[in-house]
């Protein structure tokens, strides 16, 4: 049996926005801002904890880190709750059709749980989810992927995981899986040269069966 594993920001829901703000606001007291761009190319895949982490080292900062996650994480939790996330053109459908022919599949991302949850409870959806706090390594080591199919109950290689992030293709391909790159907000030579079997624009018109049997 083969198994569906989403990583959530870029593949599912399109929160990177509110995710770079959050960041951007709770590090606004040190005068640190990063654009859309940069924070994507250096930081995408990667959770909280861990950008803040390579930020306090490099700008020596004098500050607690889970000072810095709590707010983080208040500032997104608002985010989320008071305005609207747009999804993944054709996610929802795809997912449906998951449902439908009874394919095991659920959510592993670099992010905290809680946050996770409000973000698929915003759009409608209640899915399984292996979270940064689940495992020891976050992306791009394989241990959130690994950890879904262990949920899951399910061969590793026998998972596709879908991706927008280099890291996280790293941390699919590291784990045996196949991956699909989903072209949200990185390039797709990036995705193909982190060792992504495919790429697509978004889910619509996506079809699981014959997915598999191209990948398979």
């Amino acid at each position: 049996m083969y198994a569906a594993i989403f990583d959530l920001d870029g593949v599912i829901v399109l929160a990177e926005p509110f995710e770079i703000a959050s960041i951007n606001e709770t590090l606004a007291p040190f005068n640190i801002s990063f654009d859309f761009d940069y924070f994507i190319n250096r930081f995408s895949g990667q959770g909280s904890r861990s950008i803040f982490e390579q930020i306090i080292k490099e700008r020596q900062l004098d500050v607690d880190i889970e000072e810095l996650l709590r707010e983080k994480r208040r500032r997104m939790e608002e985010k989320v709750e008071t305005q609207t996330i747009p999804v993944v053109p054709g996610v929802l459908e795809f997912i449906k059709q998951l449902r439908e022919q009874h394919v095991p599949f659920m959510v592993g991302t670099g992010g905290d749980k809680t946050t996770a949850r409000k973000k698929l409870e915003k759009i409608g959806l209640d899915i399984d989810i292996i979270a940064t706090e689940d495992v020891k390594r976050g992306k791009p080591a394989p241990d959130i992927y690994l950890a879904c199919a262990k949920h899951l109950r399910v061969d590793p290689s026998s998972c596709v995981v879908f991706e927008d992030a280099p890291s996280g293709v790293h941390a699919a391909k590291s784990a045996g899986m196949k991956c699909v790159g989903v072209l949200t907000d990185t390039d797709e030579k990036h995705l193909l040269d982190a060792g992504a079997d495919k790429t697509i624009k978004n889910f619509e018109g996506l079809e699981w069966e014959r997915l598999i049997e191209e990948l398979f």
